[in-house]
């Protein structure tokens, strides 16, 4: 037998259209390449000057969880600390969001999306929901698209056990 042959592994599309790559089929491998192929779709459609797809989520759930702390923040996209300080730092710089202190402990401080952060937050679920129809949707029904997000879900909860 070839040793470049049947070790798992079998010949797909690279998703280019072009030549064929010799890819794992491992779940970690074909999460990551969903991960980058939907980034560079966004990233396509969204207008110039548009947040990054890593600002937009923070974004999103300072949005969704006002006076989050950095540290419940962290916990939620699964950053560390120097990444963390560096979106919060460029959304602060983008005036996207504002650090309060914390009523309850004075040492911390809550995030909250200022009056632009919420009106910037409103105009980017439009290209969210076209990002998402455009790639999954050409693939995937509704149905099916409700099953993956369970699915994900499942496993970011067996992930945090």
């Amino acid at each position: 037998m070839d040793a470049g042959k049947d070790r798992g592994d079998h010949l797909l599309k690279d998703g280019s259209g072009g030549a064929r790559d010799n890819v794992p089929q491992t779940l970690g491998f074909k999460l990551r390449r969903v991960v980058l192929a939907y980034t560079r779709h966004f990233t396509q459609i969204a207008p110039k000057g548009t947040i990054p797809t890593r600002q937009l989520g923070s974004l999103s759930l300072i949005y969704r969880n006002p006076g989050l702390t950095p540290s419940e923040l962290k916990a939620m996209l699964m950053l560390d600390a120097a990444q963390l300080t560096a979106i919060i730092r460029q959304l602060e710089n983008r005036s996207l969001i504002r650090r309060e202190k914390s009523p309850v402990d004075h040492r911390s401080y809550q995030l909250f999306t200022t009056d632009e952060g919420a009106d910037e937050y409103r105009r980017l679920q439009k290209i969210i929901r076209e990002a998402e129809d455009g790639y999954f949707g050409t693939v995937l029904d509704a149905a099916e698209k409700q099953v993956l997000i369970d699915m994900l879900d499942r496993l970011l909860v067996s992930s945090r056990e």
